[in-house]
């Protein structure tokens, strides 16, 4: 049988029950049920065993033992006779099965956090990719420092319709078409943003350089 962790014990009954024993005969009684709990409410029909379980003496058990024995039932087999307590019984199975329902509940409960968790986890990766996720307005967007100083802006290295026209014609690249030119492709524009393009990756580099050169000089 499942080992329960805390004895439910009603208090009231207890002590109403036991009114007739003295102090050491209360004590080894509560001991014996204790033991009864731990071991799913059955312990062998022993006098060695049932004693150390009470913390007696074999003197002291065997005095004790009568004025407590009427508390207790017989159980087991004629092979294995054993020992239990009717009330702790019933406590004791009613105590597996609100376990048991607490822990089906609770998996039951884990599964559905999981799963509204991994939902909201792919809605937001979603909204990541939408088009509100890109900065429109090409402003630099900024970052907090690890010390909480003021954000450091991040520089925008994207280029220009200006600027990428100019690096494909200082690095000889075949010209756009006129559909291209008005508005080039995603994939184009990476292609200048990338450090290793499928093109030409000396010539683009040594014309992005020339550009950046020349750039400086108009300053």
């Amino acid at each position: 049988m499942t080992q329960l962790p805390f004895m439910s014990i009603p208090v009231p009954d207890l002590l109403g029950e036991t009114t007739t024993l003295d102090t050491e005969e209360f004590g080894a009684y509560a001991l014996l049920l204790c033991a009864l709990w731990l071991h799913g409410t059955e312990l062998p029909n022993d006098d060695e065993v049932l004693r150390k379980c009470a913390r007696l003496t074999r003197k002291k058990w065997q005095r004790i033992k009568p004025q407590i024995w009427g508390f207790f039932s017989l159980s087991g087999t004629v092979d294995n006779p054993t020992i239990t307590q009717n009330r702790l019984r019933q406590e004791y199975e009613r105590a597996i099965q609100k376990s048991t329902r607490l822990a089906l509940n609770g998996a039951k409960g884990g599964q559905a956090t999981a799963l509204k968790t991994n939902k909201q986890g792919l809605a937001d990766a979603l909204a990541g990719l939408g088009p509100h996720s890109a900065n429109p307005q090409g402003r630099a967007a900024s970052r907090r420092s690890p010390d909480g100083s003021p954000p450091i802006p991040i520089k925008d290295n994207s280029l220009s319709k200006e600027e990428y026209d100019a690096a494909r014609a200082s690095s000889n690249l075949e010209p756009l078409n006129q559909d291209d030119a008005a508005n080039p492709a995603d994939d184009q524009v990476d292609e200048l943003n990338c450090p290793t393009p499928a093109n030409d990756p000396g010539r683009l580099i040594a014309s992005l350089k020339d550009l950046e050169a020349r750039k400086a000089g108009k300053r």
